[in-house]
């Protein structure tokens, strides 16, 4: 059902570049502050413990962001996020089956290189910050000492990524794709039975400029 979503969505998109191309303006030199929203696709990857399987979560993600021009080509790009993310797990605990859900919210502080070769297109790469404001984990498991022991251990406040992107700017309108990948494990040290892993998401979503 995704699948066919983004399908229907980059075929609409494609559709609209390629029969309006020309009455697009150029904003390339402009300063530019809009606002954005989307969905993270979030998945845990590099898990350290081969009894703990992961499923992937789609949450939402919201704020703002600024172009600024360097040249008509390059320029930086800021972005001050609201992020939404997460992973459910299953697996076994000290030998006993356990299932496992993390919510956690984010307040990421991404900074771009951009490079823009046509009106239509922006390549991305740069780095985030992330500090960590809330997080929520619910584990079901028929050991209860099991259970306190899993949740022990203080998650990570501070984390920092590498992301990679492409925008397509449409007059007002943005629509963009970031991938991050995460440099640091999620403790900074294994003080309980949660397992040392890395986070992998995907970014897309729409943006609004109003100049």
């Amino acid at each position: 059902m995704m699948k066919l979503l983004y399908q229907t969505i980059g075929l609409t998109i494609a559709t609209l570049i390629c029969t309006n191309a020309q009455n697009f303006s150029d904003k390339r030199d402009t300063v530019m502050l809009g606002f954005k929203i989307g969905m993270n696709y979030f998945k845990v990857y590099r898990v350290r413990n081969q009894d703990f399987v992961t499923e992937p979560k789609l949450d939402v993600v919201a704020g703002v962001y600024l172009e600024i021009p360097i040249t008509i080509k390059m320029g930086i790009h800021p972005e001050i996020l609201f992020s939404e993310n997460g992973f459910g797990a299953s697996g076994k605990l000290l030998g006993q089956p356990y299932k496992f859900c993390r919510s956690t919210s984010y307040i990421d502080f991404p900074i771009f290189f951009t490079y823009k070769p046509n009106k239509l297109f922006t390549i991305l790469l740069g780095s985030q910050y992330s500090y960590l404001i809330k997080q929520k984990d619910y584990l079901l498991s028929t050991v209860p000492a099991q259970a306190q022991e899993f949740m022990k251990g203080n998650p990570r406040k501070n984390s920092f990524s590498i992301v990679l992107g492409v925008d397509i700017v449409l007059n007002h309108f943005v629509w963009g794709i970031r991938v991050n990948k995460d440099l640091s494990m999620n403790m900074a040290a294994r003080a309980s039975l949660i397992p040392l892993y890395k986070n992998i998401w995907i970014q897309g979503f729409v943006g609004f400029c109003p100049y």
